[in-house]
């Protein structure tokens, strides 16, 4: 059998009234829970950005100081290839450059007893003057038609000209300069117990 309940309009109310906060609270809660996702994902995708933006800043600004560097190596290259172009053109620039080769040709063979190597060497390796004049030789091959007379007469008449001379003697060689001529001369070296050894 089957009872009637009675419900006064103010219970009805009541319930009515509960349910509907209750589902609001649902619905808030919800969209609470909602809104916090948003956030955090807002958070991580904006966190993902700036650091993204950072990394392409700071490869950008790497990028412009290594080409900043390069453009400085290169202006400094170029002005000191200028300035050597420069000290070319007269005549003592050319002895000076003379001089160099040669100090340099004595330099390098003066170390080939040090190592351990197998180099192809001239013929001629004990005579010095004609290893520097073929170092001359050389150098003039480089220069342009018009400078190459002055190193001709040079690599000819070791003697006579500006050019490196060279007195000849076994074992060491002395680089001196006296008044305007540079002269290499090759001294013979004291012994020591160290060579003796």
């Amino acid at each position: 059998m089957l009872t009637h309940q009675s419900f006064t309009w103010d219970e009805i109310g009541r319930k009515t009234s509960f349910h509907h906060r209750r589902k609001r609270a649902t619905i808030l809660e919800s969209e609470g829970v909602r809104e916090a996702q948003i956030n955090k994902a807002e958070g991580t995708k904006r966190a993902t950005v700036l650091a993204s933006e950072g990394f392409k800043l700071e490869q950008i600004n790497n990028a412009t100081g290594e080409a900043e560097a390069i453009r400085a190596r290169a202006n400094a290259r170029a002005e000191a290839l200028q300035t050597v172009s420069n000290q070319l053109q007269s005549e003592q620039g050319r002895n000076a450059a003379s001089l160099q080769i040669a100090e340099q040709y004595v330099h390098a063979f003066s170390k080939l007893a040090k190592t351990n190597n197998t180099i192809l060497l001239p013929s001629n390796t004990g005579d010095m003057s004609s290893m520097i004049a073929s170092a001359l030789s050389i150098y003039s091959n480089l220069q342009p038609k018009d400078r190459q007379g002055f190193l001709s007469q040079s690599t000819t008449q070791t003697s006579s000209s500006s050019t490196p001379a060279i007195e000849s003697s076994p074992s060491h060689f002395d680089l001196k300069s006296t008044g305007d001529k540079p002269v290499v001369q090759r001294t013979k070296k004291a012994m020591t117990d160290k060579d003796t050894q």
